[in-house]
C-alpha cells in the first residue's frame, strides 16, 4: 500500500500522463468514499438499533464495535487517498 508521503506516488510527472493519473486517483477517492459511506451507515443502523432497545444480545454489540472499527478504517483510508489525489491534481 502506497502512502501518502511516499515519493513514489507521483512515478511520472509527464505532462501528457497527468490526465490519465488524476483520473484514476478521482476514481480511488471516489470508491474510498463510497466504503466510508456505507460503512458509517452501517454504523448508524447498529446505533439505533442499540439506543432504540433492539439490541440486548452481546453479538449485537460486537457487531455494533466491529462496525464503528470499519467506519474508522474506511475514514482513514478515504482521507489517505484523497491526501494523495489533491497532491496529485496540484503537483507541477
Amino acid at each position: 500500500m502506497l502512502r501518502s508521503d511516499d515519493p513514489g506516488i507521483l512515478l511520472d510527472h509527464h505532462p501528457a500522463n497527468r490526465p490519465q493519473l488524476e483520473e484514476s486517483w478521482r476514481l480511488k477517492v471516489e470508491v474510498a468514499r463510497e466504503r466510508y459511506q456505507a460503512a458509517t451507515k452501517q454504523y448508524r443502523e447498529a446505533l439505533l438499533k442499540q439506543r432504540e432497545g433492539l439490541a440486548p444480545d452481546p453479538d449485537d454489540s460486537h457487531a455494533m464495535m466491529l462496525a464503528r472499527e470499519a467506519e474508522s478504517r474506511a475514514i482513514a483510508e478515504y482521507e489517505r487517498v484523497l491526501l494523495i489525489f489533491r497532491r496529485t491534481a496540484i503537483a507541477q
